[in-house]
Order: C-alpha cells, then structure tokens, then sequence
C-alpha cells in the first residue's frame, strides 16, 4: 500500500482507523436503511386477481407485517361513489388516475380515483332479467358480470355484457 491512499504524513494506522470508522458507518447506515419501507408505486390493477391467468400471486406484494401496514404506501386504493345505477359484482380495474366498474344494468363507469366521481358513463343495452335465466343470485337482471381486461398496448378496456335485445328470428334454410 502506498502511503497516498491514507493522505499525506498519516500513515498506515491512521489509514485502518479511518477504514474501521468507514466500515462502521456503512454498517449503521445500512441498519437504518431497513427500518422503514421504501414507498411503493401504486401500478395499474388491469385485471381481476393480478396477472392475466388471474392467479392471486402477487411476485411484488410486500410482507404484511405491522411495519408495511402502518407505512403511507398502505391504505386505500381507491374511492367509490356512494351509488352506481345497478349492482357492481366484477372486479374494478385501475387504469393511471381511472377505476373502471361495471354493473349489472350494462353500464360501465370511469370513476376518479382520488375522489370517486364519475368523470364518464357508458350503457350498453338493457340487461336480461334475471327471472327469464333462472338466475336468482343476480336479480333483478344480469349484465356486466365478469371484470374488466384493460390492454395497456392499445389502451383498451375490454368487458362483456349480456344485452336483451329483443327476440331473435332466423330462418333455417337461409340461416339468416
């Protein structure tokens, strides 16, 4: 070792006890780094149950102890309005500062994340009564029940519906 690493005149004690004080302070400080969660960003919810095969597994979940709940990255996702027009059953999904619902009367709703007024409106038809489907855990109709797909490549919320559109007629020599 050359005496340039530990400063001029200082010598090669001076220059462990500096190296002991520095690996002292590095030891602490990563101690300290520890004690508190980091803040977690919160992602896009683009589908029920995380992942696009709808698992529940979560790779990125942070541990749930006493620590992580207590921190500002815990808590509320979002905020709904006190009523939609119709019986919510799917999942939500979160799109940026947009939480897409869907309800049983066909209606799809763009409701503000922070504050949970609706910011847009969309119906799709009138929904089947439940009665006519021997359906009674929907009643009174059956609309939008599965959750909502948002494809981030496209921008696109995809979702289904079951719309009455009346009867439906078909001949069949013609099948039309």
């Amino acid at each position: 070792m050359s005496r340039a690493a530990f400063g001029a005149g200082g010598g090669v004690r001076r220059g462990r006890r500096r190296g002991r004080v520095l690996a002292l302070v590095g030891v602490v400080t990563a101690g300290l780094v520890g004690l508190g969660p980091a803040p977690v960003a919160q992602a896009d919810e683009t589908t029920a149950s995380g992942d696009a095969l709808r698992t529940g597994w979560d790779q990125a979940e942070p541990e749930l102890g006493p620590s992580g709940v207590r921190s500002s990255s815990f808590g509320q996702l979002w905020k709904a309005p006190a009523q939609l027009d119709g019986q919510v059953y799917a999942q939500p999904v979160v799109v940026g500062g947009t939480v897409v619902a869907v309800t049983e009367t066909n209606h799809a709703y763009g409701l503000d994340r922070a504050t949970g007024a609706v910011l847009w409106e969309r119906t799709f038809g009138k929904a089947w009564p439940a009665a006519t489907l021997n359906c009674g855990d929907l009643a009174p109709t059956v609309g939008s029940t599965a959750t909502p797909v948002y494809d981030p490549a496209t921008g696109a919320v995809y979702l289904t519906t079951k719309v009455d559109d009346g009867p439906t007629a078909m001949n069949p020599q013609t099948r039309r």
